[in-house]
């Protein structure tokens, strides 16, 4: 048996009572280790985490500087291969939703005669965190910074010097039109105006663009074709070139002399834009390969492709004017309208051609517009001009279906378009006037109106060329 220790003095202070401390001061010891442990476990983990993602950035933004350097290798070697012709690389880089980076291209001056070089700077915002990827091209590289998400290398002049660069650009999208998911819908109307002859289109909001360029023929302003988030506008020029353009001004040649797209048989053609038979196209009268009728060939042509021709049962089909892309018969895939002999609406499907048998009214110019679905859950339907009235077209079952949407002989011979011009989710057809050789309107429920210009006045067209 272990004697405790003496009791206190009687008098004497508590604070010379050391019975029980080491129990006390044991328990304050162990609370005070534990709590530094656990802070600098806590320091170290947050340390660890830290550098984790340090390191993991680390190696994304690698990953994605080689990425962009890559992109500016593919696009040195096509801008290698043209004079004058456009190039545009597109490169799906992530797009930053869980951390954002910026990109920076820096051009290195080097030797005349010697290889360009640049630097893709990669950096992590907020982590300080960045990586260069250097590479060498034979073409000049522009100084950019872009933000994180998918960017598009252009050949092109940047800075007005008349060499060209190649030029680093985030990619601009095209929002979701939820009438329209595919994307295949178009928003504004084309047309070529009376007094100047510029290529220009109108949107709902009255906003006019004008391209800058002068058009004997023009298609819908409906499909994104390369990539850069602004949807391009088809048409011919003077010199019988098949070229698109966008609200930025870019242009792009599809088709030279050997394969034009201008006027045969006294009337202009229209463009057709859209997917057919598995590829995106635009759909164009070749007058360089007429038939027996006079009459030209279809032809299609991508962005980035040769022209070839549009064959039925392995033979080319000879047209009057394309009218463009709609599942018109309601068997759940496209096909390709135009206007044939005795200027009659047919479709190609399925290897087929089909003649609906309903005429539309002609003068220098087709009445007829590309097939649109002009109301929800409805079959696609053919806006067109008959007896100077317009009318919409179905095929369903072997047999035409008309509607009148105008009276009294309102619309000029010339090309139509469908568009929802009133917002009421429905399209509308824009037209023009026979009298004024203005753009007019009406709806699926016969009533219209005058579409102006953000000036409030009205809008003269080129009558031969129509509307698309």
């Amino acid at each position: 048996m272990t004697d405790g220790p003496p009791a206190p003095e009687p008098g004497a202070s508590l604070l010379d009572d050391d019975r029980g401390v080491s129990v006390t001061l044991g328990y304050v010891l162990t609370l005070s280790i534990t709590a530094v442990i656990v802070a600098g476990l806590l320091a170290a983990g947050g340390s660890l985490i830290e550098d984790q993602r340090r390191m993991v950035a680390a190696d994304e933004l690698s990953v994605t500087g080689q990425q962009l350097a890559v992109g500016f290798g593919e696009a040195d070697r096509l801008a290698g291969t043209t004079d004058d012709g456009t190039v545009r690389v597109n490169v799906d880089l992530p797009s930053g939703d869980n951390s954002d980076y910026t990109l920076r291209v820096v051009n290195h001056p080097t030797a005349a005669g010697q290889p360009a070089r640049a630097t893709v700077v990669a950096s992590a915002d907020g982590l300080e965190v960045s990586r260069n990827v250097s590479f060498r091209t034979a073409a000049p590289v522009a100084n950019r910074t872009v933000p994180a998400g998918p960017v598009t290398i252009t050949y092109t002049d940047s800075d007005g010097d008349g060499e060209r660069e190649l030029v680093l650009a985030e990619r601009r999208r095209i929002a979701p039109d939820p009438l329209d998911p595919a994307g295949f819908g178009h928003e504004e109307v084309v047309y070529v105006d009376a007094d100047t002859g510029e290529l220009r289109s109108v949107a709902p909001d009255n906003t006019i663009t004008n391209y800058g360029v002068g058009a004997s023929a023009i298609g819908p302003k409906q499909v994104d074709l390369d990539g850069d988030g602004l949807r391009e506008v088809p048409f011919v020029n003077s010199a019988n070139e098949l070229r698109v353009v966008d609200a930025d001004g870019e242009t792009r040649t599809l088709a030279t002399d050997a394969a034009t797209a201008s006027l045969q048989n006294g009337y202009t053609s229209m463009l057709a834009v859209g997917e057919w038979n598995g590829s995106t196209s635009v759909f164009y009268m070749n007058t360089s390969d007429l038939g027996g009728d006079d009459e030209a060939t279809i032809y299609r042509v991508g962005i980035d492709g040769a022209p070839r021709k549009v064959t039925v049962a392995g033979n080319g089909v000879e047209a009057n004017a394309i009218a463009g892309i709609g599942d018109v018969n309601d068997d759940g895939d496209a096909d390709l309208v135009f206007v044939g002999g005795s200027q009659r609406v047919r479709y190609i499907d399925d290897d087929t051609i089909t003649d609906t048998s309903q005429g539309v009214d002609a003068d220098v110019a087709m009445g007829v517009g590309a097939p649109r679905t002009f109301a929800s859950g409805e079959v696609d339907r053919v806006p067109f001009v008959s007896s100077n009235n317009v009318r919409l077209l179905s095929y369903v079952g072997g047999s035409s279906d008309v509607e009148d949407l105008t009276t009294g002989g309102v619309a000029a011979p010339t090309y139509v378009s469908g568009i929802d011009w009133v917002g009421d989710g429905a399209l509308e057809v824009v037209y023009v006037d026979s009298g004024s050789g203005t753009l007019q309107y009406v709806t699926q429920s016969d009533t219209g109106g005058t579409v102006y210009g953000p000036d409030g006045n009205v809008i003269e067209v080129d009558e031969s060329v129509g509307v698309a």
